[in-house]
């Protein structure tokens, strides 16, 4: 995925840290943005009325590498809307080189619509365990107090000023944290590819839908939008939604889109 709408191992800029005692880390700050390459737009970003933000800061993860994510900004008042990034992963084994224009371990979101609060999630791209990691309550104590104690895991929400970049937004608590931490919000999807599989949820039986690689489940109470041809197996089809991972369906949408390429 395009630049758009996490124990850090640096070994030149970062340090070797457990989950429970990420590296130190002071509130968030707000300056002009360097400069730094603007994300394509996706179907899930509204028409830009003002000019966007960005929100960057580093990722820390209980181990000797940071797994690969993607992260979200998700919009508060309407999580539909959301911005992203790719991060490739960083320390062992090697991994591909930092995006353009930021440091190793660091994540860096551009063109964010102004004027409205986000979660930031960062969502591991390979399905493995902790996952996702979310900017917490703990980032922010971290920065103040390097040594802790510092147990709070709430999330915190992220204000994005039109012009400006909010900084320092650390991601270094990963779910499932303390028994206080509230579940993360849904995974947002954009996957394009031919539709191999279509089937209506029955009964106790969850409908399933493949695009391309990706296999889906849905239920009865998903909101669905699936315009005509969208459901022909063999159609070009590109899907929009939300899901999160459930027992025992797996990868179930909450809502999602089909619509023709």
């Amino acid at each position: 995925m395009v630049n758009r709408m996490f124990r850090v191992l640096a070994a030149s800029t970062l340090v070797v840290m457990a989950c429970s005692t990420p590296p130190a880390l002071v509130s968030p700050t707000q300056s002009a943005p360097a400069p730094i390459p603007t994300p394509s737009p996706t179907s899930n970003q509204p028409t830009p009325t003002a000019q966007g933000g960005a929100i960057t800061g580093r990722l820390a993860y209980g181990s000797d590498f940071i797994p690969p994510v993607t992260v979200y900004a998700i919009n508060q008042n309407d999580q539909r809307v959301w911005f992203s990034v790719e991060f490739p992963g960083y320390g062992n084994p090697p991994r591909p080189t930092a995006q353009p224009g930021t440091e190793p371990g660091t994540y860096t979101l551009t063109g964010v619509a102004p004027g409205t609060t986000y979660s930031v999630v960062a969502y591991r791209n390979d399905g493995q365990k902790p996952d996702p990691g979310v900017y917490t309550r703990q980032a922010e104590c971290l920065r103040r107090t390097p040594s802790g104690p510092c147990p709070d895991q709430l999330p915190v929400l992220v204000t994005v000023t039109a012009g400006q970049t909010t900084r320092e937004i650390d991601i270094v608590t990963w779910w499932p944290g303390s028994g206080l931490m509230p579940p993360p919000p849904p995974r947002p999807v954009q996957v394009c590819g031919p539709l191999t599989r279509f089937d209506e949820p029955g009964g106790s039986i969850p409908g399933r839908l493949v695009v391309g690689p990706h296999e889906f489940t849905f239920g009865r109470d998903a909101t669905r939008n699936t315009p005509a041809g969208t459901t022909t197996l063999g159609a070009s089809v590109c899907l929009t939604g939300r899901w999160m991972y459930t027992q025992p369906v797996g990868r179930e949408l909450l809502d999602f889109r089909l619509a023709l390429q």
